[in-house]
Formats: structure tokens, sequence, C-alpha cells
């Protein structure tokens, strides 16, 4: 609701709405195993749930936060970027059920439960909520705009696709995170750097993963989805 009313405000709203979705979506699944609740039920209950908060959500903010600052002149150009942004937030929407459809079927990667298959949910949303919280303003260029809806449907195509990204497991607090809470308190000029680091590091799972698994003896370290992940969080 909060990105179609379409201000400013708004929108930076719908992102912090993603962020605390990501935060609580990290402890359902704990609590549930904690106390012992566990079932099937609640198992595609998580999915339902995340289609709408991980899917929806972030579509619906990922184009009206391209279109809805455009010059409205009823010029073809115009006409053909929301076309495009439709169908770009439709796929992303589409390939986010996809890997949580996936991901009840299949699991986790083959070998044990130390990757994913496909850039997780939250990752992905979390990506855009990073991108719009840390901007604010929305997108005025169509060139800007078209940028925008490719990232959207390259986020879908990276949760659909199989390149492993690591599960990140321990509490401990390291210098990422340490860096991660500092990003915080940046002014915005800085806190978009650390955003971009963001971005940068999310499709990087796989480099992370395989160096890991080749060299199981170095020092252990969060994968880098894992810490984008963690700043996305420090950043709300």
């Amino acid at each position: 609701m909060a990105s179609l009313l379409g201000g400013t405000d708004n929108f930076d709203r719908a992102a912090k709405a993603i962020g605390f979705a990501i935060f609580f979506d990290s402890l359902d699944g704990r609590v549930a195993r904690m106390t012992g609740t566990t079932t099937e039920f609640g198992v595609q209950f998580d999915s339902l749930a995340d289609v709408v908060s991980f899917g929806i959500a972030p579509a619906v903010m990922a184009y009206a936060w391209g279109v809805r600052s455009l010059p409205a002149d009823g010029s073809v150009v115009f006409q053909q970027i929301g076309e495009f942004g439709w169908v770009c937030c439709l796929a992303f929407l589409i390939c986010c059920a996809w890997r949580l459809a996936r991901f009840n079927v299949q699991g986790m990667a083959p070998g044990g439960s130390k990757y994913f298959v496909g850039m997780p949910t939250p990752a992905a949303a979390g990506m855009l909520a990073a991108l719009v919280h840390g901007f604010k303003e929305p997108l005025h260029d169509w060139h800007w705009s078209v940028a925008w809806f490719l990232l959207a449907a390259g986020l879908g195509a990276l949760m659909t696709s199989k390149v492993r990204y690591f599960q990140f497991q321990g509490d401990s607090l390291d210098p990422q995170t340490a860096v991660a809470v500092d990003c915080s308190a940046l002014p915005d000029a800085r806190r978009s750097v650390a955003i971009l680091g963001v971005c940068a590091g999310n499709p990087g799972g796989q480099l992370c993963g395989d160096w890991r698994g080749a060299a199981p003896g170095a020092l252990r370290s969060p994968s880098i989805d894992g810490f984008a992940d963690r700043v996305i969080h420090a950043l709300i």
C-alpha cells in the first residue's frame, strides 16, 4: 500500500517493511524448531507468506519506483517503459514463487545443508529494498528505469538459477558484522556506497561458496551474501 501511494516517504516505508519481513523470516523457522512446533502446514504457509513479502511487495515497489516519477507525456517511450517494467516485475514475482516451490521440493543443494540453490528470496527482495531505502528519490530518467527493471529481472534469474549460495550460520559478532552496524550511522552519500557494495556482493555467492568448498582449512569468514543481508538489516 505504501508503494501504491507513491510519495518518497511512502517508498521508504515500503522498503523498511520488506527489511523487517526479512528479519522476522529469519526468526520464524528457528523459533518453530526450538519449540518443536514444525509442521508441514507451517512450511507451506511460510512459503505463501514469503511469496507476499519477497515477491509481490518488492515487485509492486520496484514497478512504482521505476515509473511513478517519469514524465507522463503520453509518449510511446513512456508507454513502452511501463510495459517493460510490468513484464520485468512480473518475472521477478514468478521467479520468487518458482524458487520457493523448488526449495520445498528439493531442499538444499546436494552434499549437505551448506548451500542454497539459487539466490534466496529474502536476499533478492532485500537488494531492491536497500536501493530504494538508500537513494530515496524515485527514478526520473527512463534510462535508469530500464536499468532498474533489468536488475529486477536479473535477480529473478538468479533466484531460479542453480548458482550456489553459502548458508551463513553462526551468531558471533565478527568484523564484517561490526562494519554492517556502523553503516547505519553513515551519511546518505556514504550509505549509498555501502548499499552498492551489498548489491555487488549478492551475485558473488557462488564464488564465495566455491572458495570455501575448495579450501576447507582456510580462514572461516561469513559469505558475501550473508554479509549483504546483515548490511541491509543494519541500514534499516
